[in-house]
């Protein structure tokens, strides 16, 4: 399978995990990357947003193992039920 990302993903070890708040219009909310790259990042999110946009500017503030918290911004670009 051909894989079309731009930027490699990485998935953060269970003993260092990354950390991402999300900040939305209508949310706030701290969870963890399941994968990232410079790209993006996977987050599995055990409920919905309510107030979430697809495609609506979010602010992020991530937090990398051992390194100091910064700012970014984003958009939300997929939503969906993708595990059982």
């Amino acid at each position: 399978m051909e894989n079309k990302r731009r930027y490699i993903r990485v998935r953060p070890h269970e003993w260092a995990p990354v950390e991402i708040q999300l900040n939305g219009v209508d949310f706030l909310d701290i969870l963890y990357a399941e994968d990232i790259s410079e790209g993006g990042a996977r987050i599995n999110v055990p409920h919905e947003f309510s107030g979430c946009t697809i495609d609506a500017a979010i602010d992020l503030v991530i937090t990398l193992p051992e390194y100091r918290s910064f700012k970014a911004r984003g958009r939300i670009r997929h939503v969906g039920n993708t595990r059982t």
